[in-house]
């Protein structure tokens, strides 16, 4: 969604932009609305980082921040990757201890 080919451009209309990262945004969120009661601080601490960056750009963005945002995808890949693969690793081996 974010960085699928021809999703965004430099030249995104910047309304279409902040549409895009309200929608995945949402997605983000969703889980920890969602199963609130059920996921502990830990787990916050990993999806708010990938939040706060899209959080930044819902707002008016310039062609600047929009070409910023393209510029940053690999360290924002990582990122989520990063807490995807540490999130999963939390719920397996909770899993396991059970």
């Amino acid at each position: 969604m974010l960085y699928e080919k021809g999703e965004i451009t430099e030249t995104v209309d910047v309304a279409d932009f902040v549409k895009i990262i309200k929608e995945a945004d949402r997605r983000i969120l969703k889980p920890l609305t969602d199963f609130r009661s059920v996921i502990d601080e830990p787990i916050r601490k990993l999806i708010y980082p990938v939040h706060n960056i899209l959080d930044q750009f819902q707002h008016n963005p310039s062609r600047n921040a929009i070409k910023a945002f393209l510029d940053f995808r690999r360290s924002f890949y990582d990122l989520i990757i990063s807490a995807i693969n540490q999130i999963q690793s939390v719920y397996v081996y909770r899993g396991k201890s059970r």
